[in-house]
């Protein structure tokens, strides 16, 4: 496969380039359509006299999950088998280099949000962006709020075949809005802060609310910058030569939030005010990385009617997640996952406690862009006043993408 896909890439390249000369001759030899092609991020297209760049990037995951009915009863409960994602993205720059977009579209019936919502949503991200200097950027449109780091880190770039539970209950995930980021190198480190001022509704919002939302999150790498970007992909899959750490926290008030975990979850009847605050810290060093991250958030009065007319709650409480990695050769990681998430007192004759403990393997063709993956989960939940339930979830997962 490593040797294959680039002789595709190059075919393609090729293909492309006498259909553009063969289909509009008079204007090729003037050069006025002559598009040199790249593929060192994606398919990458760079208009003459530098008018535009696009990069065109895609990838899917196919998931087949297996759940017991029992830890001791290990008959099966349910066998899924899926396309989980597949993904078509956009991106580069338009007038000059400091205008940048990202368009980001999901296809699969769980991209689309369909059994949440009731409403197919293709639209993940939808921004535009003007880059005031290398280290300043100011954005407008739907992307992810600075949140948790294992939100922020693509799903194509994951570790085990799907983020943690805690990740599940408590991610920030997308919203529309404004949004600042910053970064300062000083003595040798790195120091990043991202503001977001938006509408604190999620993503592909509806009209009319009011609601407003405010998100700041800090990063510092006081060892210097992870190599190739290193902090925003699972895995030390590049073996840093030497230790690199990142240090983040953040903090986000949602106010007139009108869905049950503030940008996803049911619809709300009436609006709540919540709270989130987030810690996560990331190790790497010679093939072995260690992730941990704390997320939290609170409301006042999480009982509510949903918008169906049923009673309800907002998810209020607390999650921890913890990931340990080793690069066992260049291509065979392993890798231990605990994660515990737990509602507030509030709640908790309402919810249940979950706790996961996860082994997983990935066999890497292509780093992130081409490879296998699966785990074991053995899942416990507990819920006040009734019997504990628990199962084990064995998951495979395929990703393909460029």
């Amino acid at each position: 496969m490593a040797r294959v896909l680039p002789r595709v890439l190059a075919m393609f390249s090729a293909v492309v380039g006498s259909v553009l000369a063969l289909g509009v001759p008079a204007l090729a030899e003037e050069g006025a359509l002559y598009t040199p092609l790249t593929f060192r991020d994606g398919i990458e297209l760079t208009a003459p006299g530098q008018a535009y760049q696009a990069k065109v990037r895609f990838r899917s995951q196919n998931w087949v999950i297996l759940r017991t009915d029992g830890l001791d009863d290990l008959d099966l409960a349910s066998v899924t088998a899926q396309p989980r994602r597949l993904r078509l993205r956009f991106g580069g720059w338009v007038h000059s280099p400091a205008w940048v977009y990202n368009l980001h579209l999901g296809f699969s019936r769980s991209d689309l949000d369909w059994d949440s919502s009731g409403v197919p949503s293709l639209v993940r991200d939808a921004t535009i962006g003007y880059k005031l200097s290398p280290d300043l950027q100011l954005t407008f449109g739907q992307s992810k709020l600075p949140g948790n780091r294992q939100m922020l880190v693509s799903s194509g770039d994951q570790q085990f075949p799907d983020r943690s539970v805690a990740n599940r209950d408590y991610t920030l995930d997308r919203d529309f809005g404004l949004q600042f980021l910053a970064a300062a190198h000083p003595f040798g480190m790195v120091a990043q802060l991202k503001l977001a001022i938006s509408g604190g509704d999620g993503r592909n919002p509806g009209t009319g609310t009011t609601g407003i939302a405010y998100t700041a999150r800090v990063e510092v790498l006081p060892m210097g910058a992870f190599t190739s970007g290193g902090d925003y992909f699972e895995g030390d899959l590049l073996r840093e030569p030497t230790p690199r750490l990142s240090l983040a926290g953040a903090v986000h008030w949602n106010r007139g939030a009108l869905r049950t975990q503030g940008t996803v979850g049911s619809a709300l009847a009436e609006a709540r005010d919540l709270r989130s605050i987030i810690a996560d810290f990331l190790f790497k060093w010679r093939g072995a990385a260690a992730s941990f991250e704390y997320l939290r958030r609170d409301c006042d009065n999480p009982l509510v009617k949903l918008a169906s007319g049923k009673d309800g709650y907002v998810l209020v409480g607390s999650a921890w997640n913890a990931q340990a990695s080793y690069m066992l050769t260049d291509q065979f990681e392993a890798a231990l996952r605990a994660t515990f998430s737990t509602p507030d007192p509030a709640i908790a004759a309402l919810s249940h406690r979950t706790q996961q403990y996860a082994v997983g393997l990935s066999y890497y063709l292509m780093r992130h862009r081409v490879k296998l993956q699966s785990d074991l989960t053995e899942e416990v939940r507990t819920q006040p006043g009734k019997n504990q339930t628990g199962a084990w979830i064995a998951r495979f997962n395929t990703e393909l993408g460029i």
